[in-house]
């Protein structure tokens, strides 16, 4: 038996069904194998993310640490303690926070770096002005985090976090600072439940280990300046797999600890490179072998069924095909067209062939039924109205006309036939005649000159198609007679070509009011709209869908109000209706609902529209987003509320302490003065002074706080009565004074009748304070207009102050002279500025060294907090 032919096999029908199965079942492959890889793209990704996560968690540890140490920093550098000459009170009060702070050693520094004292013990004069941590604090006169260093008054590896002490001007004169050991920050940091599998470190700028996880043993190792370089490089991202300082190769992701200055910490987390992606791997071996098995049983599956049901019906319907193209049209494959595909194309071939044997009969009898149609069809030439000729396709030659055309071109028949065409056409057409060329089928041509026999031209279009004329390849032609039809055409046209062109330019000038219109609106930095008179949405920008999503078309008509949220689209309803009776302008605040669900809250213009009658048009608008000022604003709000609780809570609890001072002090003076030298009773005098200064301070702070924390009551309030008051208790106060004090009268305002009052003893105080050394003091009340609202201010004649410091008037235990020149506490102007702006308003002042001062404040009508609730 011969071998089979491997190209016969493959051309057989079998083989290529195989192939296409095969070919079907590539794609299902492709995309197994494409899943299985995205599959592990997305194991890999959440490892990814999975190790930032701890990371980020190590860096937040880290930056609490950090950010504790500078709060309590940042309070020593203004301790009195701290600042005071006294090196054993200093070192007693660092000793104690040392204690309880969490610090292995906390000391502070002159400006030259020399130890002023320290919570623990120094032997000789210790020096820290090479320190990284001083020099940056001493430059910067910011907060700052030092490097990895071992403390020279303890030996203990530590990482020091630094804090200027500075002068009212802010100008540095020394460093307080505290030392973190490593092993403080890694239980503080690292040993925090952390996944086994993941490694984690802190290292500082310079790539030195200061806790780490496991291996804590490392902490004080240094990295490669490349290892460090390529850490910084890649922050934020996932690396690897790299060779750790232990020598195995892991995935790294690497963070900034933020909140603590530029390089200053950096955290690294690793998992080994072996475990990271191993399932991904494993999954994807395993769908490739699964894969191949069900592929081998479908290709077995294919070709058993292959050969049942195609090829054996194939070959029938081949040998079916061959008896017919041989001329047995009775040859049949007896296939029915429901049984499947290829029964479908078996019963079409039976079909066929009994269609050619219908045709051949049919040919026989469509063959008489022309010689017939002949016959009429000369009928129909000689007798049809429209002009009419036959020509030689080849030659052009005319073989016969009707007499319509004779009739309309004024010739004989005889005149014509056996002529070329040409006779009809004018000379300077001939050589287009000439050119034409031999066509086939229905053609129409236009734009022909033909004289008539009398010498008129006439304007010809033409109609031809070909037929057979005597056994000749001819065309039957149809010149229609167009010169009347043309000219009125023409004058249309020219018509029409005037009338577009006046079209074309006003087009032209809406198209660029338009463009000018749309690239204004499309740019607005907020959302842009415009509505019919009804309310209905004809035109909104593209913020419009960014912010709540959907396309233009989705949201027009009175698809908007469905964007609104229940309780201002009610609002909205009433206040358009309102509008448009009346034509006026609206503002009002609205909820949109976005995209996600959430709702943003928006301030909504409105403006009306008029046409040249007066009649209203529609409406133009703009949507402008508040949602972030309104959440910043409610954040300030609550901060505020937190801090002002605090102070009071703080200032309330400290009262009694510094009560205690005071008396026992005054106890000691007045009990046992005679066993105390001068000395000592000058000391206590003076710590009676403080404590009796102390007490002023917290009471204006508790004031203070009071003024945030009251319940406003509004009504009208006469501020110049209340000013008269206050000027009668200065004067009961010190009656020696011999003030010049001008109120004017009238002067009215709406507001809470006691913080007003308050704000009028504040600054009436402050202009009887510094007038108090001023020859003919002067001091006036008065009102003035602020852009058409009603003004007051406080005018002196004092002391004054230089406007380069006025931005710190207003600040907390801010002043601009010494106790020694005038008392105060530096508290109540503050107080000042947060009563008016409780009722909404702004004050301000301006001023001379030497000729005194003015105060100015404006008050809204109705005091905010009210307007708020409202």
């Amino acid at each position: 038996m011969p071998a089979p032919d491997l190209s016969s096999i493959v051309r057989s029908l079998r083989a290529r069904i195989l192939l296409v199965f095969v070919a079907g079942l590539l794609p299902l492959a492709g995309y197994a194998i494409w899943r299985t890889g995205q599959a592990a793209e997305d194991n890999r990704r959440d490892g990814e993310a999975a190790l930032l996560g701890v990371a980020r968690q190590v860096a937040f540890h880290t930056h609490d640490v950090v950010e504790g140490g500078r709060v309590l920093l940042h309070a020593l550098s203004i301790s009195e303690a701290v600042r005071s000459k006294d090196p054993a009170r200093c070192r007693d009060f660092l000793s104690e926070v040392a204690r309880s702070g969490g610090f292995s050693a906390v000391a502070a520094a002159d400006e030259e770096g020399h130890i002023r004292c320290s919570s623990v013990a120094t032997s000789g004069n210790l020096n820290v002005a090479d320190r990284l941590y001083f020099k940056e604090a001493m430059a910067t006169g910011r907060f700052t985090v030092g490097e990895f260093v071992h403390g020279r008054g303890t030996g203990r590896a530590a990482i020091h976090l630094a804090e200027p002490i500075l002068r009212a001007d802010g100008i540095p004169i020394g460093v307080v600072f505290g030392a973190v050991p490593t092993e403080t920050l890694q239980k503080l940091v690292i040993d925090r439940g952390l996944p086994e599998s993941v490694t984690v470190a802190v290292g500082d700028r310079n790539g030195t280990i200061i806790a780490r996880q496991p291996d804590s043993q490392r902490v004080g190792e240094r990295l490669s300046p490349e290892r460090v370089a390529r850490l910084k490089a890649n922050l934020r991202r996932v690396v690897g797999p790299v060779d750790g300082v232990d020598g195995v190769p892991r995935y790294y992701a690497a963070l900034e600890v933020p909140g603590v200055g530029q390089d200053k910490l950096y955290v690294t987390a690793g998992i080994d490179a072996t475990a990271f992606g191993a399932v991904a791997r494993r999954e994807l071996k395993l769908a490739l072998i699964a894969l191949l098995v069900v592929g081998l049983i479908a290709l077995g599956l294919a070709w058993w069924f292959g050969d049942i049901f195609i090829v054996q019906r194939a070959q029938l319907i081949a040998e079916t095909a061959k008896r017919i193209g041989d001329g047995d049209f009775a040859a049949r494959t007896g296939m029915q067209t429901q049984d499947g595909e290829l029964d479908r194309v078996g019963a079409a071939l039976d079909d066929m062939a009994q269609a050619l044997a219908r045709q051949r009969l049919d040919r026989e009898r469509t063959q008489a039924r022309l010689a017939a149609s002949e016959s009429n069809y000369k009928r129909f030439f000689h007798g049809n109205p429209m002009p009419l000729l036959v020509c030689d396709k080849a030659s052009f030659e005319i073989l016969a006309v009707n007499d319509a055309l004779c009739e309309h071109y004024g010739y004989g028949a005889r005149d014509l036939i056996g002529k070329g065409i040409s006779v009809l056409v004018v000379p300077q057409q001939l050589e287009r005649l000439a050119q034409m060329p031999k066509v086939s089928g229905l053609v129409r041509s236009s734009g022909w000159l033909h004289r008539t026999a009398d010498g008129r031209v006439i304007e010809i279009e033409t109609v031809g198609h070909d037929i057979e004329f005597e056994g000749r390849a001819a065309r039957l032609i149809s010149p229609q007679d167009v010169t009347e039809r043309n000219a009125t055409e023409a004058e249309i046209r020219r018509l029409n070509a005037d009338l577009e062109a006046r079209v074309a330019e006003r087009t032209r000038e809406l198209e660029h009011a338009n463009a000018l219109q749309r690239t204004f609106f499309d740019n607005a930095p907020q959302i842009v709209w415009i509505c019919d008179p009804e309310g209905g949405l004809q035109y909104v920008n593209r913020h419009w869908t960014e912010f709540v999503g959907g396309t233009v078309d989705d949201w027009l008509g009175h698809g908007y109000e469905s964007a609104l949220h229940p309780e201002d689209r009610v609002r909205y309803l009433a206040e358009r209706a309102d509008r448009r009776v009346d034509g006026k302008s609206f503002q009002m605040e609205l909820r949109l609902r976005s995209q996600t669900g959430e709702y943003g809250h928006f301030v909504n213009y409105g403006s009306p529209v008029f046409n040249e009658a007066g009649e209203l048009f529609g409406w133009v608008g703009m949507a402008i987003d508040v949602t972030e000022r309104l959440r910043v604003e409610q954040a300030l709000r609550d901060s505020n509320r937190e801090l002002e609780a605090f102070s009071y809570s703080v200032s309330h609890d400290l009262r009694s302490p510094l009560h205690a001072i005071d008396g026992f002090s005054n106890a000691l003076l007045v009990d046992h003065a005679s066993q105390l030298d001068v000395e000592a009773q000058r000391y206590l005098q003076r710590i009676r002074q403080g404590a009796q200064r102390m007490a002023e301070l917290i009471e204006d702070l508790l004031q203070l706080a009071r003024v945030s924390r009251v319940q406003m009551v509004p009504g009208p309030v006469d501020l110049s009565d209340e000013a008269q008051g206050v000027i009668a208790q200065l004067r009961a106060g010190d009656p020696k004074r011999e003030v010049a004090v001008t109120i004017q009268p009238g002067m009215h305002a709406r507001g809470d009748r006691l913080l007003l009052h308050q704000v009028l003893e504040n600054l009436l105080g402050n202009a009887w304070k510094f007038t108090a050394h001023t020859a003919e003091a002067r001091i006036e009340v008065s009102t003035f207009d602020a852009d058409g609202v009603t003004g007051f201010r406080v005018r002196d004649n004092g002391a004054g102050f230089d406007m380069r410091y006025a931005d710190k008037l207003f600040g907390v235990f801010q002043r601009l002279h010494t106790a020694e020149q005038f008392p105060g506490t530096g508290v109540g102007l503050a107080t000042v500025q947060r009563i008016v702006h409780r009722h909404g308003g702004r004050v301000w002042a301006h001023a001379e060294p030497g000729s005194g001062a003015e105060f100015s404040f404006v008050l809204q009508t109705e005091p905010v907090e009210q307007r708020s609730k409202a």
